[in-house]
């Protein structure tokens, strides 16, 4: 799967519009993205790649080498308003003073977040 069919697939998967959007939710420069369709990207910096690598969740062998496919609706969830990576058990949460607190919760705690979730849900 060549990196612009990830992207292109990424985008998909995660409503992200356009490259500009995409490019600002990697913090790479729109024209690299651009270049990367309209050019090829094997003279990609490795600070690009890197810079996917951790916007999409992937490794950099998954980003850099074509040969590898990747399936992103199992891979990541992205909140296209915060620019977060979720995944189905991340929690997001205001802590004291405001500040944002990111949770993994463990698979076998899932069952016991979603009832608090439930009953949290219920009192709004």
């Amino acid at each position: 799967m060549k990196l612009t069919d990830k992207i292109t697939e990424f985008m998909k998967v995660n409503n992200i519009k356009d490259y500009k959007a995409f490019s600002e939710f990697a913090d790479v420069p729109y024209t690299t993205i651009k270049s990367f369709y309209d050019k090829g990207y094997a003279n990609a910096k490795r600070e690009t790649l890197v810079k996917l690598k951790k916007a999409m969740n992937l490794t950099l062998d998954e980003i850099a080498d074509d040969n590898i496919d990747v399936d992103f609706k199992v891979k990541v969830k992205v909140n296209t308003k915060s620019n977060e990576i979720l995944t189905p058990n991340t929690v997001i949460a205001i802590g004291n003073g405001g500040k944002k607190i990111k949770y993994e919760i463990p698979p076998e705690k899932m069952e016991l977040a979603n009832q608090l979730l439930s009953e949290l849900s219920k009192k709004k």
